[in-house]
């Protein structure tokens, strides 16, 4: 995922709970099934995800890796739901993804 601040002035910060009580990104696939995430406890990281308190400077932009299970054969689609809180924002943003850029995915 590539986060990017078009703000000129101001910077968010990441407040991803990395205890795993919380996730701001949820993922299911076309028909509702719910795609777990994969938490590898709390004193782990994930290589390419985004620090806790991490700044989004302005004018710049962040990557982030997100870790789920894989999806059910004959899945066609993904919906990502990205809960915008993780940058002290208001609201939920929705991205669909087509199986077929899903890198690894065999139908």
């Amino acid at each position: 995922l590539r986060f990017t601040n078009n703000d000129t002035r101001k910077a968010f910060s990441f407040n991803e709970d990395r205890m795993g009580f919380r996730s701001h990104f949820r993922l299911r696939d076309d028909v509702g099934n719910v795609i777990r995430s994969v938490n590898f406890g709390m004193m782990s990281e994930v290589i390419g995800s985004i620090e806790q308190g991490e700044q989004l400077k302005p004018e710049s932009s962040l990557f982030h890796t997100e870790v789920f299970d894989k999806p059910l054969p004959k899945t066609e689609e993904l919906i990502l739901t990205i809960d915008l809180d993780v940058f002290d924002g208001d609201g939920e943003v929705e991205v669909r993804i087509p199986i077929g850029s899903v890198d690894g995915f065999d139908q």
